[in-house]
């Protein structure tokens, strides 16, 4: 079976994509468990990412970076973009210690 380059580079980009994917399916699944109205796609996810400078929106670093939702899900903030930011994990885990 002959590989070709382009193969290769779809593979790349796929594998580079891979953790935007699961953030969006993270996201739609913890919606499901709130009972939340919203989904969040991949293109929401790019998106929110180019909107924030793809660095924590908390303390601006570009290093282990996830989604964030403003007003919980759990007290029934929305699924969308706009109560979605770009946070690191020490940001995001930092609020709930109060």
């Amino acid at each position: 079976m002959k590989t070709y380059k382009s193969d290769s580079v779809r593979a790349a980009l796929r594998r580079a994509q891979r953790p935007y994917w699961d953030m969006a399916k993270h996201a739609n699944q913890r919606t499901a468990k709130y009972g939340v109205v919203g989904i969040i796609r991949f293109r929401d996810v790019m998106a929110i990412f180019k909107r924030d400078g793809h660095k924590c929106r908390y303390c601006a670093t570009k290093r282990l970076l996830g989604l964030d939702h403003v007003q919980p899900l759990s007290a029934g903030g929305p699924n969308d973009a706009q109560n979605i930011v770009v946070a690191c994990r020490s940001c995001n885990a930092s609020k709930w210690r109060g």
